[in-house]
């Protein structure tokens, strides 16, 4: 299989549909949209990690969307768990932590 670009990553090229075209042609927000990108691509790419970063997510819907008072606690708590898994292993390449994301950092 020819490898995909950083545009495409392999990881995405699993489904028939390209992930961002389905997320613009579904009409979905930013925290749904990335919700689901965690989801399928967590096997391929961070597991664990990719899990967490979808939990929080789907608990920021929860609590923008719902004004559930429990997904403030559950973002706190899946923050925590995804920081450990972050900082785990030899160090020499992680992902960007939730807290990372939202804020907007760009570099690890």
């Amino acid at each position: 299989m020819m490898k995909m670009s950083n545009i495409s990553p392999d990881y995405y090229s699993k489904s028939n549909m390209q992930l961002s075209a389905f997320i613009r042609q579904n009409g979905l927000d930013f925290a749904t949209g990335n919700a689901i990108k965690y989801i399928i691509r967590h096997k391929a790419k961070n597991g664990k990690q990719d899990i967490l970063k979808a939990m929080w997510y789907l608990s920021d819907i929860l609590e923008e969307d719902y004004g559930s008072e429990l997904a403030k606690s559950i973002k706190q708590q899946v923050t925590a768990m995804e920081d450990t898994e972050a900082t785990k292993g030899d160090g020499s390449h992680r992902s960007k932590t939730i807290e990372e994301i939202v804020r907007g950092e760009t570099s690890s």
